[in-house]
């Protein structure tokens, strides 16, 4: 079973432009609305690739039926923690002509805390068993201290969950102290949340190691359309990656895809080689299509053999 947490859940508004007219009226040629987040978009990743996903996320009271009608149709388990408040909105303009993606957030808008929290705690445990992979990945909302993926991953780690992060800034600081099993920042949130220089691939791995050292597992680094670096106390693994896809081209979620792959393939009980191809290609797959997470699973299947990884050290 994988298991994905979310604790900032968005209102993705996707809006495909022919072109974009700043000051002017705009005309969408496709929309599209569902409810996004990181945890969220990583679930639906590995129902995509034929994992069992149950998602652990905070949802509306008004837009609770809504998001699990949505989840359920596209084969997540949603153990949803109702809180007031709403969805946050989060704006995704595709502009054709210049095929350019403009995301436009906003602060959070539930009302979640600590007790909160806790109920989300307590049906997540009621689930994990020793061996099963759980998410955690995105911000931490207002209310929330910014240790809850850290006080989460321990409790995880204590019944014999494999916790992966994907977080930044202090969420990301603090959560690497609970010793997940890997962790999978791009290298601007490395850079940032450890304040140690990232922009070149040795930077990269040096950064790495120094998580290693906390007890981290594994750490696997995104460069965005350079490729990934993963680490580990072993070896040092490479993935080239894809070409940039024909058409329009949507980053939005490819992150996400990639965390959720990556669980999958652990999950499988694959070696981490084998993990970074199924991750690329999920993450090439979802560039070439509008919105968080709407991949073929039939690209990324064709697409696995192509990712070329080389070992960098041992």
């Amino acid at each position: 079973m994988i298991h994905c947490v979310n604790l900032n859940a968005t209102l993705d508004e996707l809006f495909v432009l022919p072109s974009l007219s700043l000051g002017g009226v705009n005309r969408a040629v496709a929309t599209l609305s569902y409810p996004g987040g990181k945890g969220n978009n990583a679930a639906r990743a590995v129902a995509l690739l034929g994992g069992k996903a149950r998602l652990h996320a905070f949802t509306s009271l008004k837009e609770r039926s809504m998001a699990l009608s949505f989840f359920r149709g596209r084969g997540v388990e949603a153990k949803l923690t109702a809180v007031g408040g709403s969805y946050r909105p989060c704006l995704v303009i595709l502009d054709a002509e210049r095929n350019q993606e403009t995301v436009v957030n906003s602060a959070s808008q539930l009302k979640v805390g600590a007790a909160a929290l806790a109920r989300l705690k307590a049906g997540l445990l009621k689930g994990v068993q020793a061996g099963d992979i759980v998410t955690f990945s995105g911000s931490i909302p207002e209310g929330l201290r910014e240790d809850s993926y850290a006080s989460l991953i321990k409790a995880v780690v204590a019944r014999g969950g494999v916790a992966l992060l994907d977080a930044y800034g202090p969420a990301l600081r603090l959560g690497v102290e609970a010793a997940p099993f890997m962790v999978k920042p791009n290298a601007e949130e490395l850079g940032e949340a450890f304040g140690v220089p990232t922009a070149t691939r040795d930077q990269v791995i040096r950064a790495g190691r120094a998580l290693l050292r906390k007890g981290v597992r594994c750490v696997i680094v995104t460069l965005g359309d350079h490729g990934a670096v993963c680490v580990t106390q072993r070896e040092v693994l490479y993935a080239t990656p894809l070409p940039t896809p024909r058409g329009l081209i949507s980053p939005v979620g490819c992150g996400d895809a990639f965390l959720g792959a990556m669980a999958r393939g652990l999950e499988r009980g694959w070696e981490l080689s084998d993990c970074l191809r199924l991750a690329t290609a999920a993450a090439w797959a979802n560039l070439g299509v509008p919105g968080a997470v709407f991949f073929d699973p039939k690209l990324v299947k064709a697409q696995i053999p192509l990712v070329k990884i080389s070992r960098l050290a041992s």
